[in-house]
């Protein structure tokens, strides 16, 4: 099956990750891509993906969400009020449009056991997140929607949810308006814009800008504040919503609900719904996590533990540098490890490693590095004890001695290479080898704070239980000491 995410700009999105996640847990094959489509190819793409019968489907993002509505076979009432759709699925030569903001929204109330059937919500913003909450406040039957903006475009949305929702009374909010007083009292207040949002530079310190409402109004007991926006973590709607003893969600959830929704419009069903969501939070929690920290990453484990491979999949998916300290020592001396072992013997190797490794430890700080170790870094203490002092995410792939010896003599046909310490042994040595080196070596790899078993596992589900391991830390950047994925 082929699936993409279609917008101008499209590198930033979470999309493709989130996807393959998904597709790994249901066990359906997926080619999930981010294709650049800006709005002059728009209807060029949209006549190629109705020829497409491998492509189920699309994801659509700014600037596309309105112009397929007019182009395609039929679309869902919330897309029909709403004017903007961020689903297209193909079935039966026929494309149908979708929007899952509102599934999301809808979703992340819900968890939070918000109703919000007869209470007064204020939505900030104008824009395409604003009119999905609004189509589902208006569609929950909400008393009082108060849709506050710093430029007029909130009228024209008000006007149009009062046709489409009369039960519900539509307000317009802005900075000076006369509704605007120390009266209006609130039960939900959704922040639908990109204030807060990683990496977007949005207002001056001290100038609240569009949350220069919030010290006005006043809130219920039991309100909410749900932020749309999922990173950072905690947003600075959300801590300034904390300050007024405000009860706030952030938009990860409704993010996993969108994509949930997504898979559900074109495939049916989910095996274990509940299950998947759980995993993807923690899984999308490692990959923000490792976006908004510097912490290194060192991966740790014996020989055929697939440290290398797993390394450079992570490294991929949360935009670090990858160093294999092996390859490095390699380049810088311009031998082979089995060349080294040899000719100096295994303790000079070692200590080329430590020195190696303490210079990589400091720059990992600075530069967000994911490190591989070899698999005897570890025997030297002076090493451990860097590593055990550097604050870093400190991983432990295992596996058995068998699947070790499997995966080593499959490295060895590839690349006609063989490892130092197994060199002149045959099958039933070799075996034994690897079981001495574990039994002597593992007592500190088990220092490290995530255990991850790789037995059943191909390097891609290793790195995916890399990074909900991650998500899992504590708020204070401490792991579960040996934590067992």
């Amino acid at each position: 099956m082929f699936a993409a995410v279609i917008g101008c700009p499209i590198t930033h999105s979470l999309s493709p990750k989130l996807f393959s996640f998904i597709a790994k847990f249901e066990g359906v094959e997926t080619d999930y891509q981010a294709l650049e489509i800006n709005a002059e190819d728009a209807f060029r793409f949209l006549e190629d993906f109705k020829k497409n019968k491998k492509l189920i489907g699309v994801n659509v993002t700014i600037p596309l969400k309105e112009l397929f509505i007019d182009k395609i076979d039929s679309c869902s009432s919330e897309v029909k009020i709403i004017g903007a759709l961020n689903v297209l699925h193909l079935k039966d030569e026929k494309v149908y449009g979708y929007n899952t903001d509102v599934l999301g929204i809808e979703a992340t109330l819900r968890e939070m056991n918000f109703d919000a059937t007869l209470k007064n919500c204020l939505i900030l913003g104008a824009g395409g997140g604003a009119k999905a909450s609004a189509y589902v406040l208006g569609s929950r039957l909400a008393k009082n929607v108060y849709v506050y903006n710093l430029s007029p475009k909130n009228e024209l949305l008000v006007e149009h949810f009062k046709t489409h929702f009369p039960k519900t009374s539509w307000h317009v909010l802005n900075p000076k308006s006369l509704d605007l007083n120390n009266s209006l009292d609130f039960d939900l207040i959704i922040n639908t814009t990109p204030v807060g949002m990683t990496g977007l530079k949005n207002h001056k310190e001290g100038d609240l800008g569009i949350f220069n409402i919030l010290p006005q109004v006043n809130f219920n007991v039991g309100a909410l504040a749900f932020d749309l926006i999922y990173t950072p973590a905690e947003t600075d709607f959300m801590k300034l919503m904390k300050q007024f003893q405000v009860k706030t969600v952030g938009g990860l959830g409704m993010f996993i609900n969108q994509a949930l929704g997504t898979w559900k419009i074109w495939h049916g069903k989910i095996s274990d719904e509940l299950k998947l969501k759980n995993e993807l939070a923690f899984f999308l929690s490692g990959i923000l996590k490792l976006k908004e920290d510097s912490s290194p990453i060192y991966i740790t484990g014996l020989m055929g533990a697939g440290k290398s491979q797993v390394g450079q999949i992570l490294a991929s998916l949360v935009g670090r540098d990858f160093v294999d300290t092996d390859l490095v020592i390699e380049s810088k001396t311009g031998k082979s490890i089995s060349e080294i072992f040899s000719s100096m013997g295994e303790a000079h190797y070692r200590e080329i490693e430590r020195v190696l490794i303490s210079e990589l430890v400091t720059e990992a700080l600075h530069k967000k590095l994911i490190i591989s170790l070899g698999g005897g870094s570890l025997t030297n203490q002076d090493t451990l004890n860097t590593i055990l002092k550097s604050n870093g995410h400190f991983v432990y792939l295992k596996a058995s001695p068998e699947i070790l010896n499997e995966r080593i003599i499959t490295h060895e046909i590839k690349t006609n290479n063989i490892r130092p310490l197994l060199k002149d042994l045959d099958k039933a040595s070799r075996l034994k080898k690897i079981e001495e080196l574990l039994l002597i070596r593992e007592e500190n790899f088990k220092k490290a704070t995530i255990h991850i078993q790789t037995n059943d596992l191909d390097t891609q589900g290793v790195t995916f239980e890399i990074l909900k391991a991650i998500g899992q830390v504590k708020p204070n950047g401490k792991s579960n000491q040996g934590m067992n994925v």
